[in-house]
């Protein structure tokens, strides 16, 4: 239940602070995941009791921290898949509005072609 509630926690205060920071990041460059060690549980002995509640507070408290890394992690990557679909509007944007362009630039060529060849003067007459 604590972990849910530093999960909330990490949450809000990472909606409060605004989105992550956009950092494009290469492969290589995000590190490896944590992975935990095997947890062993044994017989009811009065100290290994008290060394088991010591261990399962410092599991649950691992657990909180990991819930709160991984709800830090997908704000970051809504924040990201938002931030690639804006780069993809965009690019569509630029790649139709260029297409339109040299659409315009051909006809534009096409008709002075025309022009030219219908203003051009067509005399016999040699040139002083």
């Amino acid at each position: 239940m604590l972990h849910r509630r530093i999960g909330a926690l990490a949450l809000a205060l990472g909606t409060l602070f605004g989105p992550a920071r956009l950092v494009a990041q290469q492969a290589d460059s995000v590190p490896a995941p944590h992975v935990m060690a095997a947890v062993v549980v044994r017989g009811s002995h009065a100290g290994e009791r008290r060394a088991s509640a010591a261990e399962n507070a410092r599991l649950k408290r691992d657990l909180a921290r990991y819930d709160a890394r991984i709800a830090t992690l997908e704000l970051h990557l809504d924040s990201l898949r938002t931030y690639a679909e804006s780069l993809d509007r965009d690019r569509i944007y630029f790649e139709a509005a260029a297409a339109q362009a040299r659409a315009r630039r051909a006809a534009m060529e096409q008709r002075l072609r025309e022009l030219e060849s219908r203003t051009s003067p067509h005399t016999d007459s040699p040139l002083p």
